[in-house]
């Protein structure tokens, strides 16, 4: 790989992760857990592409395409990759202090139970909680964070309140998170077997504008998510006619797993301001400038 398309690879790594970033940082998600992630489905699709039906990994290979150490592969290898293992020295900092905090005895109540933590205190406050299990040195910084997950509540007296054990949103669920997952993965299969098979090209198509009216934008959401729902009725009736899938029988049959997916973007963007002439700009014309251009001063 050429050092250009490598270096556009990975900055499209970066435009991809953003908005993947955000729920993990939402979520309290931290860099070391997502690293921990990626070096597993490393790990996983280095062992698929290199297996070609060998009954184990040659976890040497996978060793020089991924960088990894053997020891780190294997023990990749033998966890579950739907079931990430848990490491607290890599989490988010803010959800490291409230796993301490509904986990270490020190700071519950005479009922066994999260207390309420003065800010300050040399034991049982909430500074010598995040100063253990945080290794942060400001505990008004995670008090920040957790107040904005509105995962503590400052009360009168001010003490700090325990409301919810993750910094993760009541109102996401996992089924939400399954789809999202679902539907990213098969967008991007879609977009990089476009890019490294463009002689079978999948259909992809994207229109979009720049300069929309924000006033017009409930109108032609709504024009779009009619148009839409009939186009896709219209697709599920391709996909799901009898005569064109597997029926199923006593041995298992080949088939293949085929689906479209509508969606719309919004991006707040600003439209620059239409650059002037030199004309209009309202600076004075230079008199030797103005006399080159036909001015003839009556010679």
């Amino acid at each position: 790989m050429s050092g250009t398309l490598r270096e556009a690879v990975l900055r499209l790594v970066v435009r991809v992760l953003e908005p993947l970033v955000r729920l993990l940082l939402e979520v309290g998600v931290g860099a070391g857990e997502m690293t921990r992630l990626v070096r597993g489905v490393y790990v996983r699709v280095a062992s698929e592409r290199m297996s070609r039906g060998a009954s184990r990994p040659n976890i040497s290979r996978i060793a020089v395409v991924t960088g990894l150490t053997r020891p780190e592969i294997r023990a990749l290898l033998e966890a579950e990759p739907d079931s990430p293992p848990q490491y607290n020295w890599d989490r988010h900092r803010a959800e490291r202090v409230l796993h301490a905090w509904c986990n270490d005895p020190t700071y519950f109540d005479a009922k066994g139970k999260p207390a309420d933590l003065p800010l300050k205190g040399p034991k049982k406050s909430f500074a010598a909680l995040v100063k253990i299990h945080s290794g942060h040195p400001l505990p008004g910084t995670i008090l920040e964070e957790l107040e904005r997950a509105k995962a503590v509540k400052v009360l009168e007296d001010g003490t700090i309140r325990l409301l919810s054990r993750t910094l993760a949103n009541a109102e996401y669920n996992a089924e939400t998170l399954a789809a999202v997952g679902e539907r990213t993965r098969d967008l991007l299969t879609t977009l990089v077997h476009n890019v490294t098979d463009p002689a079978h090209a999948r259909f992809e198509r994207t229109v979009a504008s720049v300069t929309l009216d924000p006033h017009e934008l409930p109108r032609i959401r709504r024009d779009i998510v009619a148009q839409g729902e009939a186009f896709l009725s219209a697709a599920s009736d391709l996909l799901h006619w009898p005569g064109a899938n597997v029926a199923p029988g006593e041995e298992p049959k080949v088939a293949s797993r085929v689906g479209v997916t509508v969606f719309v973007f919004e991006e707040p963007v600003v439209v620059p301001p239409r650059k002037l002439s030199k004309a209009k700009s309202g600076k004075p014309k230079s008199p030797l400038r103005a006399a080159q251009r036909g001015g003839s001063g009556g010679f």
